[in-house]
């Protein structure tokens, strides 16, 4: 039987380093270094979701909850991607629309953006209107813009998607849902 804990280290240790920081001591590594490969970034994320499924095992499915969501290579490619800018609600609809599996939970655009903010993506700003996610530099290189936009409230801005963004998104859904995941078991150990 493999050792929760010991697992539990080893997601740390990968999860520090997909974010580009030294396990250790928690300083950003130099942006030449290897783990800042979006490539080796992805993959480093894509490990730590698969610890996380190992650490969460089966105990879902057999007290009759819905699985966290999850998207095959299969669904991904199923994804209706949008040539012009779309939102992140917009995304997690197509998203789910693209999920086969019915005992699945649904993506929200919240655990998207959250995970964004996460990543450096997306930063929060405060203003008049409350706190409001807004694109990053890397962000911006990615494809994540602001639009404004005229509701029957008056003018807001909403950020959107590009195609590149999109995709990025879709490529990294096992890492938005262990990140979704953890920040769950989080918020259940502060109740």
């Amino acid at each position: 039987m493999v050792d929760v804990e010991k697992l539990r280290k080893v997601k740390q240790c990968i999860d520090s380093l997909a974010e580009g920081l030294n396990p250790f001591t928690g300083q950003p590594l130099p942006e030449e270094d290897i783990v800042n490969d979006v490539r080796v970034s992805r993959s480093l994320f894509l490990a730590s979701a698969f610890l996380q499924e190992q650490m969460q095992g089966k105990t879902e499915k057999k007290n009759g909850k819905k699985q966290a969501f999850r998207l095959s290579l299969e669904e991904r490619d199923r994804v209706e991607f949008s040539s012009r800018p779309i939102s992140a609600s917009e995304l997690a609809r197509r998203m789910n629309n693209a999920a086969g599996a019915q005992d699945c939970k649904k993506i929200t655009y919240r655990q998207i953006t959250d995970w964004l903010v996460e990543v450096g993506m997306l930063k929060l700003v405060e203003n008049v209107a409350g706190t409001q996610r807004r694109p990053t530099e890397s962000g911006k290189k990615m494809g994540i813009s602001v639009e404004s936009r005229i509701g029957q409230s008056g003018p807001y801005q909403v950020v959107l998607y590009s195609a590149e963004a999109q995709r990025f998104i879709v490529d990294n859904v096992d890492a938005i849902m262990a990140f979704a995941l953890d920040k769950e078991k989080g918020a259940q150990r502060n109740l």
